[in-house]
């Protein structure tokens, strides 16, 4: 697995420019559909060949980041996931306890012995066991129901017949606990602070410390260069609480010394 990461990371420049050099189709790409709920009643099939409700994912509180790949994609998706990998390796939040990740396949016909096979090998890489499959389920299903989730999602792909090949985009897709799109993060380098950021989001502020909500308040989504930035307000509220607050905390030390001489004496 660490293998196929380090050859990803040393094809995705050359990936960057075959995407650059060949322009998606009309009916391929993101529309994205912020607000929009995704559908809890869509059926799907695990990767133990159970039959699931994508409710099943949506009643513990967690945010969620979501990838729509197929699995036998031996480029763009396997990219992004080994992105994904990478970024939540340099996390601090854990999946399973702060948020969920949720893969599913818009290939009708790949099966869940493929989808388990792909599995194993990605939560080896956050070093989860099998006993964490819940906390990053891989999907597979029928046609009906994937159109409707990438349709919820704007998630737009096609089969190519020339190439006998899907044609799709990369993009790491952020949902609230109760199925809100949120957030789209795309490539499939994803930087660490950005997905943080989103889950940030998708939370509405309920996920992290207290220092961390504090300072992850202070970015804001650029939606010119679709990243997170410092957001100087915001900034400048933060450290004149900061400062109001430890001179508060100086005072009451003062007043409070004073006080005990006064007995004192």
């Amino acid at each position: 697995m660490k293998l196929a990461l380090y050859a990803a990371s040393v094809l995705t420049l050359t990936a960057s420019a075959a995407s650059a050099l060949e322009p998606l189709p009309a009916n391929v790409g993101i529309v994205e559909k912020l607000g929009e709920t995704v559908p809890g009643d869509l059926t799907f099939t695990d990767e133990n060949g159970r039959r699931v409700k994508l409710a099943d994912y949506l009643n513990d509180g967690k945010p969620i980041l979501l990838t729509m790949v197929y699995y036998k994609c031996a480029m763009l998706c396997s990219l992004t996931l080994n992105g994904v990998v990478s970024a939540l390796r340099q996390q601090s939040w854990q999946v399973g306890k702060e948020f969920r990740v949720i893969t599913v396949s818009f290939d009708d016909k790949e099966k869940p012995e493929v989808a388990a096979q792909k599995q194993r090998g990605y939560l080896s890489a956050l070093q989860l066991g099998d006993d964490r499959r819940k906390d990053w389920p891989f999907l597979t299903g029928d046609k009906q129901n994937i159109d409707a989730l990438a349709d919820a999602v704007g998630f737009k792909f096609r089969w190519d017949d020339v190439n006998k090949t899907w044609d799709h985009t990369a993009a790491l897709i952020a949902l609230a606990p109760d199925g809100k799109v949120t957030r789209y993060l795309y490539g499939v380098q994803y930087p660490p602070r950005d997905i943080k950021l989103a889950l940030f989001e998708s939370a509405n502020g309920r996920v992290g410390t207290t220092m961390e909500r504090a300072l992850l308040r202070c970015y804001a989504y650029d939606a010119n260069t679709k990243s997170y930035r410092v957001f100087a307000v915001r900034f400048v509220r933060a450290g004149s609480l900061l400062v109001l607050g430890l001179l508060v905390t100086f005072l009451t030390i003062l007043w409070r010394r004073d006080m005990r001489r006064s007995r004192a004496s």
